[in-house]
């Protein structure tokens, strides 16, 4: 995802928060979120609105339309 956020100037108006699960596997965040596995991705729009989510992926063809559904 840096690499990604660091190439497209755009990404740069997205805001990233990271929440380390080994911290925070049982804080309500998480559980608000449905994140049930570490290594999950999840774009928020607007009010908290879900946009899109990814789970266990790391390459850049998955994460791509991540951060593009940020704009949709």
């Amino acid at each position: 995802m840096s690499a990604l956020l660091a190439e497209n100037p755009k990404y740069q108006e997205i805001i990233v928060i990271s929440i380390e699960w080994a911290q925070f596997y049982d804080d309500p965040i998480v559980e608000e979120f449905g994140v049930a596995h570490r290594a999950t991705l999840v774009m928020l729009k607007g009010g908290g609105e879900e946009v899109d989510r990814v789970k266990w992926l790391n390459s850049k063809s998955a994460i791509g339309p991540l951060l593009e559904a940020a704009f949709s």
